[in-house]
């Protein structure tokens, strides 16, 4: 009867063990995804250079006079070389005519309130994707 006892615990002791190997390559079966980290980088940084023309006093002279040509030529002076952009002034539907469809688009819009004596608010709103 003793033996029986041995095999028992034997058995019991297996069954936990192929329990624990289960549920560590049940848990560890897929490798984790990696976060789209570099988006979200060119995203905060097109905000940063729209945010940095603004606090220079240019942003609101642009989009008072409706300049997209002035402010794409101070963000290729800010935005790194490999990110293409295109920029859009626009109060609520804004023109997608520019912008390429075949890849991913980052959008930023930044919001303007009035300049001078002009009272009303547009959006600025700027496309980037990556150049390849």
């Amino acid at each position: 009867m003793r033996t029986r006892k041995g095999y028992l615990y034997t058995l019991e002791v297996l069954l936990a063990a192929s329990m624990i190997f289960a549920a560590i390559i049940f848990t560890f079966r897929y490798a984790p995804i990696k976060p789209q980290t570099e988006m979200s980088i060119i995203k905060q940084q097109g905000f940063d250079a729209l945010k940095y023309i603004d606090e220079k006093g240019d942003l609101r002279k642009y989009v008072s006079l409706d300049d997209e040509t002035g402010i794409e030529n101070d963000l290729s002076d800010i935005l790194i070389k490999s990110i293409k952009f295109e920029i859009d002034i626009c109060d609520n539907v804004c023109d997608q005519r520019n912008v390429p469809t075949n890849q991913p688009i980052i959008i930023v819009d930044y919001y303007i309130s009035g300049y001078d004596s002009d009272y009303g608010y547009n959006k600025v709103r700027l496309y980037m994707w990556k150049k390849y």
